[in-house]
């Protein structure tokens, strides 16, 4: 790769740390996409996740080293484990995904740069010397914040292959009529309430859910209270996102916590 590290050493080896044991969400789902581009652009990667899910069992496939760790603070056992994983691989970047994450990349020669993905201080990024996040917003609040390294701005759902956008058919949606979307984790601080409720203002317009997680029930619920769950879709986590991404019309992002819906 041209990019280099320290006195011109050339970046080849990238360490991926994250509290997630599953691909449904948007910071998940950046991660898998990432880390094989990565690995076809020829870096030595190692990604140290969660057990129990289809991240790791998705990484190992194509390809991506991948160590299972509890990555819990008060797990002694999880902690050496990382730290003998980083001894081993010596990487020349860190990437960590969450802010838990963060707080579980020792200290070392490596360049850390953290993904973000919602509004927060600074407490778990006292180690990180770069940012990434989805929207320039968010960049402005961590400047506020105080922090003084490199940040960059990249969405969550970025795609670079094209795709036919998908049939609205598949989701019981009439032709011509406008769609909204929201894809990522359905979690209270997304706010998808909130684009819900906006939604009885916007008559003939259909909603797209894309996602899973612990608020599908209560929001399926406000979608039948409100009178609406007539133009709701719920779509399911997807990984189609091109597909997705060239259909939409308008994108959701309700809530300024958390904007990486789009």
């Amino acid at each position: 790769m041209v990019a280099a590290v320290g006195k011109g050493e050339p970046v080849t080896r990238v360490v991926h740390v994250i509290t997630a044991s599953r691909i449904a969400g948007g910071m998940e789902a950046f991660l898998a996409r990432l880390a094989l581009a990565l690995g076809r652009s020829g870096l030595e990667q190692l990604v140290i996740a969660r057990p129990g899910g289809d991240l790791s069992g998705y990484l190992r496939a194509h390809g991506v080293e991948t160590l299972t760790y509890s990555l819990y603070k008060r797990r002694p056992l999880s902690a050496w484990g990382v730290r003998r994983a980083f001894r081993r691989f010596a990487p020349h970047i860190v990437l960590s995904w969450l802010p838990r994450a963060a707080q579980q990349v020792p200290p070392g020669p490596w360049v850390h740069v953290a993904q973000v993905g919602w509004y927060r201080g600074l407490d778990c990024y006292e180690r990180a010397e770069r940012m990434v996040m989805p929207t320039a917003d968010m960049r402005r609040h961590f400047v506020e914040q105080g922090f003084r390294g490199e940040i960059a701005v990249l969405p969550h759902f970025a795609v670079a292959e094209e795709a036919e956008p998908i049939e609205r058919s598949l989701f019981d949606t009439p032709e011509g009529v406008p769609i909204m979307m929201a894809l990522g984790r359905f979690d209270p601080i997304k706010g998808y309430d909130v684009a819900l409720r906006a939604l009885v203002h916007l008559p003939g317009v259909y909603f797209w859910l894309a996602g899973e997680g612990q608020e599908e029930v209560p929001l399926k619920a406000l979608a039948a209270d409100l009178g609406i769950a007539k133009r709701v879709r719920f779509l399911g986590w997807r990984r189609d996102i091109a597909a997705f991404s060239a259909r939409q019309a308008s994108s959701s992002s309700p809530r300024a916590s958390s904007p990486s819906v789009s």
